[in-house]
């Protein structure tokens, strides 16, 4: 598998060194402390509260400039079952770093495609917003298979490869689609979301996570968020004073990604009185 080349006529995102760089681990472990919790609850809540106010963002953010009049251009969640991770992490792993996560457009026709599913209900627009996953090297290119493992059915075929010269079309499409532009010019046009990574690392802590009573979970939903402005996460840690925040370094990582689109993920079946087992995807928590 050849890397493709990225300085050809329409570039993929540029800034790969840095997403690596930030997608290390999970910074609310971090920047965050508990004082008289239990440590394993108290993320799991502060989870859950955040994972909320990104989605809530979203909602009256970015997702509010995707609604073409009846016609919504994003999904309502992107689901993957949990042996799809497995299955690229089993061939992808030793190869290199991760996965990397564009955001690209899929019309009706590509969505039957790519996942073997023509039942896109929740949206009734011809062209909509989709994630396509990639693994990259060690040396942090792209490989050159793609796949689009976000299906509303969950139908993942690692044997269902988008090769470089259609996911290239694909990719280059979306630069040129009007939900780019409007994307881009909703964060600013020189900061476009483009997309987030992924360590092999955490997604092998995905696979592992297990419920309440040691049962691993089945499947993963994953939901489009919007990076807040930092004082609404500042207010919410304020209300909440079981939390500490070491405000000085959540602010010096948080400040530059505001308006930023995301993915948040959470464990599915939910467990009955368990608030939703959200987490982050590209750690992309400040």
């Amino acid at each position: 598998m050849e890397a493709i080349n990225r300085d050809s006529e329409c570039s993929l995102v540029e800034n790969y060194d840095t997403l690596y760089v930030e997608a290390k681990g999970n910074k609310l472990d971090y920047l965050v402390y508990n004082k008289g919790v239990e440590k394993e609850l108290a993320f799991k809540d502060v989870h859950h509260d955040i994972a909320n106010i990104f989605i809530y963002q979203a909602t009256i953010g970015v997702l509010s400039k995707l609604d073409n009049g009846s016609k919504r251009l994003y999904l309502d969640k992107y689901s993957v079952k949990k042996k799809a991770l497995e299955e690229l992490y089993t061939k992808y792993s030793s190869l290199g770093l991760g996965i990397m996560f564009h955001f690209i457009t899929l019309n009706r026709k590509q969505y039957f495609m790519y996942t073997d599913n023509e039942d896109i209900s929740d949206t009734d627009a011809e062209e909509f917003i989709y994630i396509i996953g990639t693994p990259l090297d060690h040396d942090k290119n792209l490989l050159g298979e793609h796949f689009a493992i976000f299906n509303l059915k969950n139908n993942f075929d690692i044997n269902t490869i988008i090769d470089d010269h259609a996911f290239r079309d694909i990719y280059c499409n979306y630069k040129k689609s009007d939900l780019f532009r409007i994307v881009s010019d909703y964060r600013m046009p020189d900061k476009p979301s483009d997309g987030v990574f992924y360590p092999w690392e955490d997604i092998n802590k995905i696979m592992s996570e297990a419920n309440s009573q040691g049962n691993l979970y089945d499947e993963i939903e994953f939901i489009i968020g919007e990076v807040p402005n930092y004082k609404y996460i500042l207010d919410f840690f304020r209300r909440n004073p079981k939390y500490g925040l070491d405000e000085n370094r959540y602010r010096e990582a948080y400040a530059k990604e505001e308006k930023r689109i995301t993915i948040l993920g959470r464990y599915v079946p939910e467990e009955l009185g368990i608030r939703r087992n959200f987490f982050d995807m590209g750690s992309l928590y400040p």
